[in-house]
């Protein structure tokens, strides 16, 4: 599952959001990430955007280096962004320049 929603204001509407992505454990490692970043992208290519921008747990590395290797780079970063029980997470924001961006190659047999 993956969530790319446009901006709304006029200021913005050049860009989009990456919400959520998720895969079920079942299908992890298995280049399904990819496929759905590589969905995404494309999409936002057809509306005619030029940035996809997202926050990711800085602690997920599986998922940073998915996205690294998809062309996104980090502009910033919030440390104790959110606590869950006593334990505290950093936000890793992450963009993508969509001019130019080339899309990921998708290999259904290549692990992540």
């Amino acid at each position: 599952m993956i969530t790319l929603h446009q901006e709304g204001h006029v200021k913005s509407l050049h860009k989009a959001y990456i919400y959520a992505m998720y895969v079920h454990p079942e299908y992890r490692n298995k280049g399904v990430g990819r496929m759905l970043l590589a969905t995404a992208i494309k999409r936002a290519n057809l509306l005619g955007l030029k940035q996809i921008n997202l926050s990711v747990v800085n602690s997920n590395l599986i998922a940073v280096e998915l996205y690294k290797s998809c062309g996104f780079v980090q502009f910033g970063l919030e440390t104790d962004a959110f606590m869950i029980g006593e334990k505290f997470y950093d936000l890793s924001y992450m963009t993508l320049d969509l001019k130019g961006a080339i899309l990921p190659s998708v290999d259904p047999h290549k692990s992540r």
